[in-house]
């Protein structure tokens, strides 16, 4: 399996937003929220594409010195194949290039998947807002990109 990353198109949001709501049940986004997000002129979305179509995707929004990790979903059948970490890694990269010092991001404290990649990555956690998710509360994590 081949994963190729490149900008999120608008034919993709479709495929996006329905995937995203097999991934994430009610906290998921709505295909309006994605076509918000693609006009932001500070937010940057990522498409991971398999010979099979749309596989992942992610957004982080830059503010200044500051990041946030807005999304990074994976589809279920492609997941521990490194797709994830890809799209972490463009995220980051995606940051650096843009003058960055420092990312942040919630999580489902119950995702240790993603908290393991998180923290592979540098992040710590900083916070729990209780009860952000329906049914797990977050965990807010931020990385500095500094000297890195």
């Amino acid at each position: 399996m081949t994963v190729t990353l490149s900008p999120l198109q608008w034919w993709d949001i479709p495929t996006a937003a329905a995937m995203d709501r097999e991934i994430f049940g009610p906290d998921a986004w709505s295909e309006d929220f994605f076509w918000t997000q693609a006009a932001s002129p500070t937010v940057f979305l990522i498409a991971a594409h398999t010979e099979d179509g749309l596989a992942g995707f992610a957004g982080l929004s830059v503010s200044g010195k500051e990041a946030e990790i807005l999304t990074i979903a994976t589809h279920p059948n492609i997941r521990g194949r490194g797709a994830g970490r890809l799209l972490l890694e463009s995220l980051l990269d995606t940051a650096r290039s843009r003058g960055v010092e420092a990312v942040y991001l919630d999580v489902r404290s119950d995702n240790t998947a993603a908290l393991g990649l998180y923290e592979a990555f540098g992040f710590a956690v900083l916070n729990t807002r209780p009860g952000y998710y329906t049914g797990a509360d977050a965990l807010v994590m931020r990385a500095s990109l500094l000297g890195l």
